[in-house]
């Protein structure tokens, strides 16, 4: 269950953290 779950929130999290991960690196600079 715990697996399956935090699998889901990664996943959600690669999608929508795509692109803010993307504004942050070229904001930080990283």
């Amino acid at each position: 269950m715990a697996m399956s779950v935090v699998g889901k929130m990664m996943h959600i999290i690669d999608g929508w953290g795509e692109r803010e991960g993307t504004k942050r690196r070229k904001k930080e600079g990283v």
